[in-house]
């Protein structure tokens, strides 16, 4: 966010000389590599489109340089990571095989990237010599875990935008506000996203490219069954950004007792938690520490020790019957270990900052899956 703050600064005139110098430099150094990265993306981006044109594979844009070109308006005011792009699940074969005679990094004899994680809804797709990354998606929400939606009702929704000079197909408005929130709310559960994801969901409902049809969105909200965390998300960006939302909209999304703030408390702490990703608290760490039934907590256990094949074999992007699979069962375990150990350790020992971490995790999951009386632990205290 460095294009914000720079922005800031550089409004108030009365902090030129208060910050100091070092410190706008360093905001303007970032802003311009944010830039220079956006124009690479903008180039692997349009590379991508004309290979699938000429195919005549059809592909959505999602999130990342859709926001920048189309809402925010400035390649300068976002940074992009991975270019994320939807397909349909039966043009995945095609894909691979397309993406294979261009130079891309995968195993020679794949037919369809959807079987290198077979347990996931997505690939991260790179190229070694242009060094070009993509998150390729050919479903929108992971199954079981999430609720499984119609694709095929976004791609008849979706809407065509000029991203990088070129016509570009990404979700219609509306699913793509309703994209942005699940993501952070329902996905991620608001843990580790950072304040961007709050800031996206700001500027689509300040500057949309056409006006957003609400009624539509609430309609859809309920539909896909995310109203949950697309009202929290709208409420948070109401509360904190001062997005204009109609009171009717949020009205009509709000759950029964969604109106204790004691929520967005807890989900604005998970939004701005200064933790490395590598270093968080797992939900099935939470639920293992909290079972209190011996048989459960045993099978769940097991469970997590010893997932499905599948998704083994999605973690070490392998196939299930490679050579010595079933050693990689082993190499998780010490994985897991050397990951979690350390955390459970500070639970047994009743680490405070670990505990508030831990009830901040159970109590937005629980209230996320519907149940807002779970309560707050003794003693903790939002930051906010």
């Amino acid at each position: 966010m460095a294009f914000q703050v720079k922005e800031f600064f550089d409004a108030k005139s009365h902090f030129g000389g208060i910050v100091p110098q070092v410190c706008l430099h360093q905001l303007g150094e970032a802003v311009r590599e944010t830039l220079m990265n956006n124009l690479r993306k903008q180039a692997h981006l349009r590379d991508m489109l004309a290979l699938l044109k000429e195919a005549n594979i059809p592909v959505m844009l999602l999130k990342g340089l859709w926001l920048g070109e189309a809402v925010y308006r400035d390649l300068k005011a976002r940074a992009t990571g991975d270019i994320d792009l939807l397909l349909r699940l039966e043009e995945m074969p095609r894909f691979t095989k397309l993406v294979l005679e261009h130079g891309f990094d995968l195993p020679k004899n794949t037919t369809n990237i959807c079987d290198l994680v077979p347990a996931k809804n997505e690939f991260p797709l790179v190229h070694p010599t242009r060094k070009s990354f993509f998150d390729i998606h050919w479903a929108l929400t992971l199954s079981p875990i999430e609720k499984k939606v119609d694709e095929e009702t976004f791609w008849k929704r979706s809407e065509i935008y000029t991203i990088a000079g070129q016509p570009c197909r990404s979700l219609c408005v509306e699913d793509h506000l309703l994209y942005l929130c699940f993501h952070a709310a329902d996905h991620h559960r608001f843990n580790y996203i950072g304040p961007r994801a709050l800031l996206d969901v700001a500027c689509l409902i300040a500057h949309p490219p056409r006006p957003i049809n609400w009624d539509d969105l609430v309609t859809r909200s309920r539909e896909l069954g995310w109203d949950r965390g697309v009202w929290l998300m709208l409420d948070l960006s109401r509360m904190h950004l001062g997005s204009q939302v109609p009171p009717s909209v949020l009205d009509e999304l709000c759950p029964a007792g969604g109106k204790d703030r004691f929520i967005n408390f807890m989900a604005m702490d998970a939004i701005f938690l200064n933790q490395s990703k590598v270093n968080d608290l797992h939900i099935n760490i939470v639920r293992l520490t909290e079972e209190r039934s011996l048989l459960k907590r045993a099978a769940l256990f097991y469970e997590r020790i010893f997932p499905a094949s599948e998704e083994i074999a999605t973690e070490f992007m392998t196939s299930v019957n490679s050579p010595g699979f079933r050693w990689l069962y082993v190499k998780r375990i010490g994985l897991l270990v050397k990951k979690h150990l350390p955390k459970i350790f500070l639970i047994t020992c009743k680490n405070a900052t670990v505990l508030a971490e831990k009830e901040r995790i159970l109590v937005i999951d629980s209230w996320m899956e519907g149940d807002a009386a779970h309560p707050p632990i003794k003693g903790y205290c939002s930051r906010q």
